[in-house]
């Protein structure tokens, strides 16, 4: 037998295993070591002398921490997704692609798959359809409930397309559980971190003052509401930079929103992320990412965390 015949012979004799795969532990991970990269910087910054030696490391630093908040929010979203998509994963394959999912899961068992296995069977079997055909649950008593507690004024798209935090509060009402409430202080600091990263992303040019002839930033035009958010968080952190200056002397004196681009602010989307996962799988009474992340604490201490 050619050898290539043989081949293609082994190719189809091998057994082959279908596996989903997500992408929430990658995010974490990644926001870890972009933190890590960061903190590295840093630290050269403090023991370096030389001027161009340290603006470059000030913009290596920088570009870490916009790894870190990028990432850690993508965490956030891909976690949410797969706890959605394990419910669907739940319920029979014939039934997601009927037109009525309802009328087919009558003459089905759910089978709670994943990380919605401690789940009830009737609420596993909510979640994948709500997930599947929002159409029929417009003006249902569930979403009726939730809207007080949505940061979107009117959820008509589909649920893969609804704001990050929206998507953990429909979660809980859908297991019989209190949504985070708009003054809890995990939803809040969350809520300034993922605002923080569409600023980032959707940036718009911005005046500044510059001081001359030192040419020193003085600040922008106005102070932003999102400013005085995002350092209310970096001044709540259980722990100071390097520098014990919660800014850091290398980025406090430019403007927003690069003077908040440091070290700590890096800590503690990690931690604020983090921990509101922990929250809500905790009232879910679902597994969190320490579960499928075994080295997550050593991880952490080596940020400070």
């Amino acid at each position: 037998m050619k050898a290539s015949a043989a081949t293609a012979m082994t190719k189809a004799l091998s057994p082959h295993v279908r596996q989903r795969g997500g992408l929430s532990l990658l995010h974490i991970d990644a926001a870890i070591r972009f933190t890590s990269g960061c903190i590295r910087a840093t630290r050269e910054c403090n023991e370096n002398l030389k001027l161009e030696k340290i603006n470059d490391l000030k913009a290596t630093a920088q570009a870490y921490v916009l790894g870190t908040l990028y990432t850690s929010i993508a965490f956030l979203e891909a976690a949410i997704n797969e706890i959605f998509l394990d419910a669907v994963e739940s319920i029979p394959e014939n039934a997601r692609i009927e037109k009525n999912t309802s009328i087919a899961l009558e003459n089905h068992d759910v089978h709670p798959y994943g990380v919605v296995a401690s789940l009830a069977p009737e609420v596993v079997k909510h979640m994948a359809q709500i997930w599947l055909q929002q159409e029929r649950y417009r003006d249902s008593p569930i979403l009726n409930r939730l809207k007080t507690h949505l940061e979107q004024k009117d959820p008509q798209n589909r649920i893969e397309m609804w704001r990050t935090l929206d998507k953990y509060q429909l979660a809980l009402c859908l297991n019989n559980k209190a949504p985070f409430a708009r003054n809890q202080i995990e939803r809040q600091v969350v809520d300034t971190f993922v605002e923080f990263r569409h600023y980032l992303t959707h940036a718009k040019a911005e005046w500044v003052t510059v001081a001359a002839p030192e040419g020193n930033f003085v600040g922008p035009e106005k102070s932003t509401d999102l400013e005085a958010r995002v350092k209310k968080v970096i001044d709540s952190a259980p722990y100071q930079s390097d520098t014990e200056n919660p800014y850091d002397r290398f980025f406090s004196d430019l403007p927003f929103p690069r003077n908040c681009l440091s070290p700590i602010c890096a800590r503690m989307a990690v931690k604020s992320n983090l921990e509101f996962d922990y929250l809500f799988c905790e009232r879910m009474r679902i597994k969190d990412i320490r579960s499928r992340y075994p080295g997550l604490e050593q991880a952490l201490s080596a940020i400070q965390l």
